[in-house]
């Protein structure tokens, strides 16, 4: 994420004043949610949700590498029969995961939400299929089916309180408290809302929200960044390219575009993590040339 899509930097590099906006990652996430909500609740018929079938993950996907995909969708489910599940979990994915956003980026914040959200679907699916099993009558077995981000909401709750042990938050947007226990209250809203009679969800899915704290936990103390894995920078070249092939556009400063600008995004990178970690008035001068070059390229590379 460029130097001026930083919340702390700004209104001083572009002039504009940090707001929910069109390039929020977190914003763009929960409108994706809400599109699919109302695409299950406006294409089901006779009460069934078809669309819902098609992305929750079962309890014999696993089994079935086509409906892999499954592991991911199901993340973006929510029940059609509780409100108070999307409507928690949404405040929770804005409240959490915006602090998290201006610390990490938005990138980086999206990658560690979803990575959590398909490795606690993934071990839900493998114990289901290899303990659990299918469950009813004789005559009429049936796989449980588990849905909600779970792992990512819990996953966005700790590492935020990790990062800011002391954040207050405004539950429901007007009581302020104690980031800790508005956590545990979007946790337990998740839960609940989940919950289903017929699966037994909430037993079903207990595991997929420790899976979700185990990784946060080690994300913070090894300090991981899936940004700096091997390969990762090489793919997001590639991606680039392909959008610039898509969308092609002019040239201009005179800037050459065969520039590798690699080392000037890795200079970039440390900057920032300076920046959130001591604050705008510890960069020199040269470092504030630095990120404001990074800035323009950003700004020019996503026009």
């Amino acid at each position: 994420m460029g130097y001026s899509e930083r919340d702390y930097y700004r209104e001083d590099v572009t002039g504009n004043s940090p707001g929910i906006s069109g390039q929020s990652m977190v914003v763009r996430l929960i409108v994706i949610n809400v599109v699919l909500f109302l695409a299950d609740w406006i294409t089901a018929s006779g009460g069934d949700h078809w669309l819902f079938k098609k992305l929750a993950v079962h309890g014999d996907t696993v089994s079935h590498p086509v409906y892999w995909y499954e592991f991911l969708t199901a993340g973006f489910m929510h029940s059609h029969e509780r409100l108070w599940h999307i409507l928690g979990t949404m405040f929770g994915l804005y409240a959490f995961g915006k602090p998290l956003e201006d610390r990490l980026g938005g990138k980086e914040m999206l990658r560690l939400y979803l990575f959590a959200i398909v490795l606690g679907n993934l071990v839900w699916g493998v114990r289901q299929y290899f303990l659990a099993g299918p469950f009813g009558p004789a005559d009429s077995l049936k796989w449980a089916t588990f849905f909600g981000p779970s792992a990512g909401i819990v996953s966005l709750i700790l590492l935020s309180c990790l990062y800011h042990p002391r954040a207050t938050i405004n539950m429901a947007f007007v009581i302020p408290s104690p980031a800790w226990i508005v956590g545990i209250l979007v946790i337990a809203s998740d839960v609940t809302g989940a919950m289903s009679p017929d699966t037994k969800l909430i037993y079903f899915g207990l595991d997929n929200y420790a899976v979700g704290g185990l990784f946060t936990l080690a994300y913070w103390y090894f300090g991981w960044n899936f940004g700096r894995l091997p390969g990762m920078r090489m793919l997001a070249r590639w991606g680039n390219s392909l959008k610039d092939l898509l969308s092609p556009q002019l040239q201009v400063h005179g800037e050459d575009p065969e520039r590798d600008y690699e080392d000037l995004e890795e200079e970039a990178d440390r900057l920032l993590a300076k920046v959130g970690a001591k604050g705008e008035s510890s960069l020199t001068p040269k470092e504030r040339k630095v990120l404001e070059e990074y800035s323009r390229w950003m700004r020019q590379k996503h026009r």
